[in-house]
């Protein structure tokens, strides 16, 4: 199988500055707010808290299109989410991985990608770096 990947990604700025910065009620909250988010590791978050921050702020994402030919036609690979995912279950996408705070780099993000999602393919070229874009799924546009 010949894969070509084409490689799109989308960031934003300031996700934290974000949360912090919606309005709370007592000051006492924000401050516990911002004591547990301190004793949280840069990096994987539990799922629980990521949906719960993910809820607040639009998410920087990796987004891999992995490309291949089959009989003369070109083909994209595409995975299916889990069933138990909060906005998308089941459904087909493109691989991604959200950015992480303890990735050192885009190649790292993309190791990670394959290592989880891919493994299953022999790439034949390294990512290939397309387009950035915005991307906001309808449930984060109706809650704003």
């Amino acid at each position: 199988m010949d894969i070509s990947p084409a490689v799109l990604f989308t960031a934003t700025n300031g996700v934290i500055d974000q949360i912090i910065g919606n309005v709370m009620d007592d000051s006492s909250q924000e401050s516990k707010l911002i004591r547990h988010l301190d004793e949280l590791t840069p990096g994987h978050l539990p799922q629980k808290v990521f949906e719960a921050v993910a809820r607040l702020v639009v998410t920087p994402t990796f987004v891999v299109v992995p490309l291949f030919r089959r009989a003369n036609n070109i083909r994209v690979v595409l995975t299916r989410r889990n069933l138990n995912d909060a906005q998308y279950a089941g459904l087909l996408h493109p691989p991604r991985k959200v950015l992480l705070a303890s990735d050192k780099d885009l190649n790292a993000v993309f190791a990670r990608l394959v290592s989880k999602e891919l493994r299953y393919l022999d790439f034949r070229s390294e990512p290939i770096f397309v387009m950035n874009f915005f991307d906001k799924s309808l449930e984060v546009m109706k809650s704003r």
